[in-house]
């Protein structure tokens, strides 16, 4: 069923079951649909025409919901763009995909045509069904990664639905559940939740303007919250920032994390101070979620990022794309009806990730016999150093067990001399002298790995899509270094 078929079921069978709450308003399914409708219909109507490009720049509410649907169902496609971003960070991501319109609080010159919050207000009742719109244009799903360079694909409606037909099967999602978006909806992973509730017809509350973990804890307890989908950087400021005995979010039936991954201790931290049903996954803006680790894998398989969900087709493989043995570290490639044909408007790395229909996202990594999938690092970020390859994570697991080490990202630059320097960003907790862990590593850490500089940070940049922006980081080593 696609996504506007979905909303008009859940509209006449269900009409007053809350579908999507702010701070500001309850929207039932039958106001959502008639907002939906009427909001496609004045785009239409002012010039918008099918396959259209809009960039979407509205803050996270209940109207950057209506405007996602209506638009899927006025037939054009979503470029969703960061409202807090500069005017000219904006305006520069809505030229690079081709955008020919904007909708959001500003217009923007060099675009066509523009909506403002006012074509949400209209309304339309009684709509017939929606034609089904498999093939169609749904949305551009930007991932700038940790590269720092403007790279998206074009997802139709069969792709998003995939998608959500893969979570709510991995996740057991309902339409009984109440879920929590606290994550910026430009997130892909944040959107599709957002997508997959409305889809089996849950209620979504939209809050992600939180000022403190303990304002957040409140609100989950207040709204009786089954589901939430959290990046690590949250996580990791809860557990840092709340205290007590007990499970700080004993509603919840599923906390799911993706976009980068937490350490075995963090992960039994979750498990014990948040909530015991602790998922993560492992996923791409390109394809979607790939594998899933479940809170009993976790406890078997520690370290591993689960098993590929269900229809998404996982191997490790060689520089000559051959499939390794099982144990053996390679490159992740995966498959599946999620996965688009390549990059839109970007044709060179279309060929350096898309092959024979197959989508490499650049992760090193390795599978057991029981397939569970151990990722090591990104093939792009591995240092070579006097003539020896290594991954930053094999240094990044031991300093992290140093005991006053709160984060850390190792560097490698590479330098003229063809080898390459090491730099560790670390954050720290008080009392922690860098002698001290200097010496820890030497003790642990052959010559060749032992970092040339700790730079110590206040907390580590995090990129667009939630990860550690080891761009940032790159050019903040090379600096360091002396512009080597």
């Amino acid at each position: 069923m696609s996504l506007a078929r979905a909303l008009h079921h859940h509209a006449r069978n269900r009409p007053t079951h809350p579908a999507v709450v702010d701070a500001r308003t309850v929207i039932d399914y039958r106001e959502l649909f008639a907002r939906v409708a009427g909001a496609a219909a004045e785009m239409r109507r002012r010039g918008l025409a099918p396959g259209d490009i809009v960039a979407l720049s509205l803050p996270a509410s209940a109207d950057y919901v209506v405007a996602m649907h209506a638009l899927a169902l006025a037939g054009a496609v979503a470029l969703p763009v960061h409202a807090d971003w500069p005017a000219e960070h904006r305006s520069e991501l809505a030229r690079y995909f081709g955008a020919r319109a904007v909708l959001g609080l500003e217009g923007d010159p060099a675009l066509e045509l523009a909506f403002g919050p006012d074509v949400l207000e209209h309304r339309i009742e009684n709509v017939p069904l929606p034609d089904e719109a498999w093939e169609a244009p749904l949305v551009v799903s930007n991932s700038s990664g940790t590269t720092g360079a403007y790279k998206g694909v074009l997802l139709l409606h069969r792709h998003m639905l995939a998608r959500i037909h893969a979570r709510s099967m991995a996740l057991g999602f309902s339409t009984h559940d109440r879920a929590l978006m606290v994550v910026e909806p430009h997130h892909s992973g944040s959107r599709n939740a957002c997508f997959m509730a409305l889809h089996v017809g849950a209620t979504v509350f939209i809050r992600c303007d939180f000022r403190s973990p303990e304002e957040l804890v409140r609100a989950f307890r207040d709204e009786a919250v089954t589901f939430t989908y959290l990046v690590p950087s949250m996580i990791r400021r809860l557990l840092a920032g709340t205290s007590g005995r007990g499970v700080l979010l004993p509603t919840l039936r599923t906390l799911f994390c993706s976009s980068d991954r937490l350490s075995v201790e963090e992960r039994r931290l979750v498990r014990e101070r948040l909530n015991p049903r602790f998922f993560e996954g492992y996923a791409t803006s390109e394809g979607g979620l790939v594998t899933l680790s479940s809170p009993e894998d976790q406890l078997r398989h520690a370290g591993a990022v689960g098993r590929p969900v269900p229809e998404v087709e996982l191997e490790i493989v060689d520089d000559e794309h051959r499939v390794v043995s099982r144990g053996e570290v390679g490159r992740v490639r995966f498959r599946g009806p999620s996965v688009p044909d390549g990059y839109f408007r970007n044709p060179e790395a279309t060929r350096e990730r898309f092959r024979d229909g197959w989508f490499y996202p650049g992760d090193l990594a390795s599978q057991n016999e029981e397939g569970y999938v151990f990722l090591k690092d990104r093939a792009d970020d591995t240092i070579v150093r006097d003539g020896i390859k290594f991954l930053p994570a094999d240094v990044e697991r031991v300093l992290a067990e140093y005991p006053r080490v709160r984060d850390v990202c190792v560097i490698g630059v590479s330098q003229t001399s063809g080898s390459a320097a090491i730099v560790a960003f670390v954050c720290v907790h008080d009392g922690f002298r860098e002698a001290e862990l200097a010496s820890y590593a030497a003790e642990r850490l052959p010559p060749v790995r032992r970092p040339d500089r700790y730079e110590l940070v206040a907390e580590l940049p995090v990129a667009e899509l939630g990860k550690v922006s080891r761009a940032e980081l790159r050019a903040r080593a090379r600096r360091l270094l002396g512009g080597t």
